[in-house]
């Protein structure tokens, strides 16, 4: 889920100040949420993320021609929904850059602990 980080920070300062827990679900992702909040229920972590395993050829480019494969060992796709706790984004967004952002990048690039919840499609 990406967010203008203006938009964010807004949104965050119109929460109830008892809310710690913000989930973030993206349209089709809804049926994730009970079991994540779950597993983040129990975690230590200052977010989770739905990730969904790279299953697609992965390749290199080097000088406009395509040279090799990557090893996809440990590459996801971030799929949504995502679990934040307030705390550590309105840290994150203390001095966020004036732009489009991942509410869980965010918070893992201002060195929070950010946990994959794997995911598979629903059968």
């Amino acid at each position: 889920m990406r967010v203008a980080s203006s938009d964010l920070r807004r949104d965050l300062d119109s929460l109830p100040a008892d809310i710690d827990t913000i989930v973030f679900v993206g349209l089709g992702t809804e049926w994730l949420v009970p079991a994540m909040v779950e597993r983040y229920s129990t975690a230590d972590a200052d977010a989770l993320v739905a990730v969904r395993t790279v299953n697609e050829a992965v390749k290199r480019v080097h000088d406009g021609i395509v040279s090799t494969g990557l090893d996809r060992t440990g590459i996801v796709t971030v799929a949504g929904p995502e679990i934040v706790d307030r705390a550590a984004l309105e840290a994150a967004l203390s001095d966020p850059p004036d732009s489009i952002i991942d509410p869980a990048a965010a918070v893992a690039a201002y060195g929070g602990r950010v946990l994959p919840f794997p995911i598979r499609p629903r059968d």
